[in-house]
């Protein structure tokens, strides 16, 4: 018989009911003493064999990732008076991505930041041989520090979800779908790109794409059609591109969670200069071409912005000639700007002692009032007076400013001689000095949000 009632708990308190499953219910309850808040996931009856199993088996699973930033807290579990197990869980008093979606949808930039951190903590759990089968909106929850945590990880009842079927048909993959293996990496890949893919439209993909009316049209639409095309003129096709991958129908064909989360990355730096850091555990969290990817962002930009001054000044031209040459003039050092980043830095080089050369991949602010509006748009400004010298003939200090400095501040560096990316919560640091005839070094502010500058540049030799 199911049994709904709240247990008694040794040391809580129950204050009301979160959600029910067939086979579980979940309660909210304030530890006395502390006031902290958890979210009690109890059995629906006496625990038989088979439940008993399930729930540990779903603790040592939550239990072993519950360190990972985007993994939902386990504290324990335990038997109750009457018999019924228990799973104590992190309260995410946020709700879920489900209920988020029934508001707005997410922008790319904030859906990118979202599959960076979700596909972190699947990558962790994969690396421990941990599979997730059930990704869906409803267990993509948000905590107390307004972070996105997967929970219920092999499990059949999600935490706040009203119903359980062991898989949820909008988010499951083909395979799933033909009970071939579901319960597979490839396919807690397939559902998370589901899941992002439907932060932007606000449902699942093929529920989105082609309205079915019945279970099983969308299992045929899942099984047989193409992934429909995102109707959102702010979404690249680059973006649309990653997404239908980790869905490709051969399940062989899809990227790890690891390399999903770095096709996220790169997506992030091509389109805004920022990046969100990888979580996973032995694993740089910025990716080690970051330097190449943004260079190749900056000459984007460029080109972009001498080819929209070309297309200004073509539409001016009809207005007159004596227009046309004045803009011309104007537009000229531009370009010569534009030629001095693509052929000049990169040879950069200087006959002087003990200098630097500053690259800055975009021009700094100036003034006071440049700052502030970067501030107030949410950009973080890039790092000011960067500079590097040689204190021997095998290290080199940089140090530099903080234009808007805040608390939790942080900076991303990497050296042109070694892509990979580290960290410093420090304004200089001394590093070793390369073979070449200068060292030279990328520092972007990193925000406790884990907003990112864009980077600024300097070179020095000895």
């Amino acid at each position: 018989m199911t049994n709904v009632s709240p247990p008694h708990i040794d040391g809580y308190h129950h204050l009301r009911t979160l959600g029910r499953g067939s086979t579980a219910t979940v309660h909210l309850y304030r530890q006395e003493g502390t006031g902290r808040h958890v979210a009690v996931k109890v059995s629906a009856g006496p625990a038989d064999s088979a439940t008993v199993n399930a729930f540990r088996a779903e603790a040592n699973a939550m239990t072993r990732l519950s360190g990972h930033p985007y993994v939902l807290a386990t504290y324990g579990m335990g038997v109750s008076d009457d018999g019924r197990d228990y799973i104590m869980l992190e309260y995410a008093p946020g709700g879920t991505l489900s209920n988020a979606l029934r508001t707005r949808t997410l922008d790319v930039q904030e859906m990118l930041a979202l599959g960076v951190k979700l596909a972190s903590a699947l990558a962790t759990a994969h690396r421990a041989g941990i599979v997730h089968r059930d990704i869906k909106t409803s267990n993509v929850l948000f905590t107390a520090r307004n972070a996105p945590a997967l929970a219920d990880f092999g499990v059949a009842a999600g935490a706040y979800d009203h119903m359980s079927t062991g898989y949820s048909l909008p988010w499951a993959s083909p395979e799933t779908l033909r009970s071939e293996g579901g319960g597979s990496e490839q396919a807690d890949v397939y559902s998370l790109a589901a899941v992002l893919y439907a932060s932007l439209v606000g449902m699942s993909p093929f529920e989105y794409g082609y309205h079915p009316r019945t279970a099983q049209q969308l299992t045929d639409s899942i099984l047989l059609k193409p992934l429909p095309p995102i109707a959102r003129a702010d979404v690249p096709r680059s973006v649309y591109l990653i997404l239908a991958a980790a869905m490709n129908r051969d399940a062989d064909l899809r990227p790890s969670a690891f390399a999903f989360a770095r096709e996220l990355q790169r997506a992030q730096i091509e389109l805004y200069g920022s990046v969100t850091p990888l979580r996973v555990d032995d694993a740089d969290p910025y990716p080690a071409n970051i330097s190449r990817i943004r260079r190749e962002r900056q000459a984007v930009l460029a080109r972009n912005a001498v080819g929209e001054r070309n297309r200004r000044h073509t539409r001016s031209g009809k207005q007159g000639k004596r227009t046309l040459a004045v803009l011309a003039m104007i537009a000229a050092p531009a370009v010569l700007v534009v030629l001095f980043a693509a052929c000049i830095v990169p040879n950069a080089d200087s006959a002087h002692s003990g200098t630097s050369i500053v690259t800055d991949s975009l021009p700094m602010p100036t003034d006071r009032s440049m700052e502030d509006s970067l501030t107030d748009a949410g950009a973080v400004p890039p790092v000011q007076r960067l500079a590097g010298t040689y204190v021997s003939a095998t290290t080199v200090r940089f140090t530099w400013t903080n234009p808007s400095p805040r608390n939790g501040d942080a900076y991303m560096w990497s050296l042109e001689s070694d892509s990979s990316a580290h960290t410093t919560h420090a304004t200089e640091l001394t590093v070793h000095a390369g073979n070449d005839a200068r060292t030279c070094i990328q520092v972007s502010i990193v925000r406790v949000d884990r907003t990112v500058s864009e980077p600024s540049s300097a070179c020095a030799v000895p």
